[in-house]
């Protein structure tokens, strides 16, 4: 499975960003070799459409599932269209987040959790 994580910062230790759209990174793990990739987030400074970019790039990294702090309506959408789960996580690390989702205490959400341009 290839985990992305809206991250504040490129490290396993970084937080969840508060934003999927608009945060500056993604992290991305692929559980099953353990591979880390860092990406940065050239869509989040947009003046709209921010998170179907995002959405756009984390498909064509071929994930299967967006931890994030809050996903609102457009970017949750936009999402489904490439069938990334998303799972909408407390702020915590990105390692954390990653672990409990590896060990299914998250688990997929089925709506946004937020109003558009949150």
């Amino acid at each position: 499975m290839r985990i992305a994580v809206a991250a504040s910062g490129r490290e396993l230790t970084s937080e969840i960003d508060d934003r999927f759209g608009r945060a500056p990174w993604f992290l991305i793990v692929d559980t099953s070799t353990g591979d880390l990739e860092a990406i940065e987030n050239d869509g989040a400074e947009q003046m709209s459409g921010a998170g179907p970019k995002a959405a756009q790039i984390l498909a064509s990294r071929e994930v299967d599932c967006l931890v994030a702090a809050h996903c609102g309506p457009n970017a949750f959408a936009a999402l489904a269209a490439h069938g990334i789960d998303v799972i909408v996580a407390p702020k915590t690390s990105v390692a954390d987040a990653i672990e409990q989702v590896k060990s299914g205490r998250l688990s997929p959400t089925a709506q946004p959790d937020v109003k558009g341009h949150w």
